[in-house]
């Protein structure tokens, strides 16, 4: 049943609509985007054709020049402003979808549309992050019944996914991120890179493709000779906990690097040339444009509409994430120790904003969720063993 948070979290996705389309349009940005597919030329090179024929299908095709226009400004290395949001927001984007395969191969979630973890990372790409992910968020949290309740059978996920989940992520997003980052036409070449960018678009579709393989393949070669509950928590605990340090790792070392570098243009300004200092500040790497403070405002590149694009991309999806977890760990508290600390809550969340930003922090905060619920299972099954 969907409740207020849920509600919340379907605005938010309403929200973006408005933040990064409608702001969009009005600065610009969709503009500069269709003249530079008419132009077909990449932008801010010279004389470099645009690729325009990708799979022959002209829908297709027109979509890949769309993106591949969009974030070209992203990975070209010309634009370190907006080169320095994306590495936060890649460490962050990767990160939210190990929680959204994780979530959607839970035992409680078996054949419910939030299980179909493809269809919402098609949407990611194509709707962006910030529309996708908390209408998501919204309606795990009104379809997912151990959501309130949760316990062990319900959040248990496959140890042969779970087990693989850092190898996927690895070759569907890690490698091809990378290979966009690489220079051209130094090492790749202007084409080459254009084709490298729309060969990462479905990355989503390959992870959910190899999860769904490797929890076909992998348990033939996994053994599992747990038969009790406790031992079979105890497996899922280990398998959880590698999955969660990768997940956390992977947005916190984003959050601290591109923060570090920022903050060091405050700190030690003397490093940098005054070109970067101005570029790398943080008030112009994240701190967001209103679209309603700022209804005259025109972009004057497609690198500065993107970024302003992807601010409220990064923004708005990124707390809706972590006010899903934040809910979970609230509903599993209530449903197992009946009370909530929130003081100790809001010093965590605070804490760990801080060091490993809003979506390291939802990762702590489902891991926490999990490990309460394993915990309780542990105890139940010792307790069951006593009175037999």
């Amino acid at each position: 049943m969907a409740t207020l948070t849920s509600y919340t979290l379907f605005f938010f996705s309403a929200f973006a609509l408005y933040s990064k389309f409608y702001f969009a349009f009005s600065n610009g940005l969709l503009e500069l985007v269709d003249k530079v597919a008419a132009d077909k030329l990449i932008p801010n090179v010279t004389n470099e054709a645009l690729r325009t024929v990708y799979t022959g299908v002209p829908l297709v095709d027109q979509l890949f020049i769309t993106l591949g226009t969009f974030f070209w400004p992203t990975v070209d290395g010309n634009h370190p402003t907006v080169t320095l949001h994306t590495l936060a927001f890649a460490g962050a984007f990767g990160s939210a979808w190990v929680l959204v395969l994780l979530e959607g191969w839970r035992k409680g979630n078996a054949w419910k549309i939030v299980s179909f973890a493809v269809i919402f990372g098609i949407g990611a790409q194509l709707l962006t992050f910030a529309v996708t992910t908390p209408f998501y968020c919204g309606l795990h949290l009104a379809t997912a019944s151990y959501s309130v309740r949760p316990n062990f059978n319900a959040v248990s996920v496959p140890r042969s996914v779970l087990l693989a989940l850092p190898v996927i992520f690895a070759i569907t997003y890690f490698i091809p991120s990378g290979l966009m980052l690489v220079p051209a036409p130094e090492i790749f070449t202007y084409d080459q890179k254009q084709i490298i960018i729309a060969l990462w678009q479905p990355w989503p579709v390959y992870a959910s493709f190899l999860a769904a393989i490797a929890s076909v393949v992998l348990p033939a070669f996994i053994s599992d000779n747990s038969t009790t509950a406790s031992k079979q928590a105890v497996r899922q605990r280990k398998a959880l906990r590698g999955v969660y340090t990768f997940a956390f790792a992977l947005g916190a070392i984003a959050h601290i690097a591109s923060w570090t570098i920022s903050l060091s243009t405050v700190l030690a300004p003397a490093i940098f040339s005054e070109k970067y200092a101005h570029d790398l500040h943080p008030t112009k790497v994240f701190q967001a444009t209103l679209p309603w403070a700022n209804t005259d405002l025109r972009v004057s590149s497609v690198a500065e509409g993107v970024h302003l694009f992807l601010q409220w991309d990064f923004a708005v999806g990124a707390t809706a994430i972590l006010l899903w977890a934040v809910t979970l760990l609230i509903r599993a508290h209530r449903h197992i120790s009946g009370t909530v600390c929130w003081t100790g809550l809001v010093v965590k969340v605070a804490f760990l904003w801080l060091m490993a930003g809003p979506i390291g922090t939802a990762v702590a905060l489902i891991w926490e969720r999990d490990e309460l619920v394993i915990e309780h299972e542990l105890i139940q099954g010792s307790r069951d063993k006593k009175t037999v």
